[in-house]
């Protein structure tokens, strides 16, 4: 997909260099749902923001998201390129 592409090349230069291809949660923190959900893990302490729309894989949703350090978001404000 090349917005998709544009996108990971946008989140890489900015420093965001962490992006898998997950399986997503149905609550997000902000509700929103799609692209631009905020997930919450507190046991890994961090952040995960969806980049792409939610896909089935193996009949559970999945998504490219972008994972943010806690420590990152505490330490500095970055906003992300798109």
């Amino acid at each position: 997909n090349p917005c998709l592409a544009d996108r990971v090349k946008a989140l890489g230069t900015a420093g965001y260099n962490d992006i898998v291809y997950v399986y997503v949660k149905s609550k997000c923190i902000n509700n929103k749902g799609g692209i631009g959900s905020l997930f919450y893990f507190p046991r890994k302490k961090i952040y995960r923001i969806q980049i792409d729309n939610t896909e089935l894989k193996k009949n559970y949703p999945a998504a490219w998201c972008v994972n943010v350090s806690e420590s990152l978001l505490i330490n500095g404000y970055k906003e992300l390129p798109f």
